[in-house]
């Protein structure tokens, strides 16, 4: 499994690629919204387009500590813990 953390402003998220899933923990409040379910199509579309953000940013950590395996075409799950 390889690991990777994304520091963000007041948070962070760890990154973990197990050669099939790439898990991507939110840890922090400000980050509650990336998996809380929106209540607005605006929301939602900002959520989708942050996901998409931090995902790519993940890949890129995850290859960089040396991921193998073909990471772009992972199932990603999301969660979230207080930090």
């Amino acid at each position: 499994m390889t690991r990777a953390r994304l520091p963000l402003k007041g948070a962070w998220i760890d990154c973990a690629y197990d050669g099939e899933t790439l898990t991507l923990a939110a840890v922090g409040s400000p980050l509650q919204y990336l998996v809380k379910a929106p209540t607005s199509i605006p929301a939602r579309h900002k959520q989708s387009e942050e996901r998409g953000r931090l995902r790519r940013l993940a890949v890129a950590a995850l290859r960089d500590a040396g991921a193998a395996g073909d990471v772009d075409d992972a199932e990603v799950v999301w969660s979230y813990r207080a930090g």
